[in-house]
């Protein structure tokens, strides 16, 4: 697959993630509220780069991650956020 821009990628991403999000448990959205701004701020923090889809799904993950030791996630929270965060893989 070609490279896509942080924008190309973003709005697939919360596209993927808003469909979720009208159709997940309510137990979930939480998670999903989450990590739908972490895309939106990769995406600004990379707004000028061009990646292949693997490598802006590590960098998300990392990104996520990092975020969650900031905010003190619950391990519960964390734990779903990055099943989710790999779904979108």
């Amino acid at each position: 697959m070609s490279d896509l821009s942080a924008t190309q990628w973003s709005e697939t991403v919360l596209q993927t993630l808003r469909q979720f999000e009208l159709q997940c448990p309510d137990d979930d959205l939480f998670c999903v509220g989450y990590v739908i701004p972490q895309v939106e701020l990769l995406e600004m923090n990379r707004h000028d780069q061009s990646a292949k889809p693997e490598q802006w799904q590590v960098w998300l993950t990392e990104f996520v991650e990092g975020c969650m030791a900031v905010d003190q996630v619950s391990d519960q929270d964390a734990t779903r956020i990055r099943q989710i965060v790999a779904s979108l893989a």
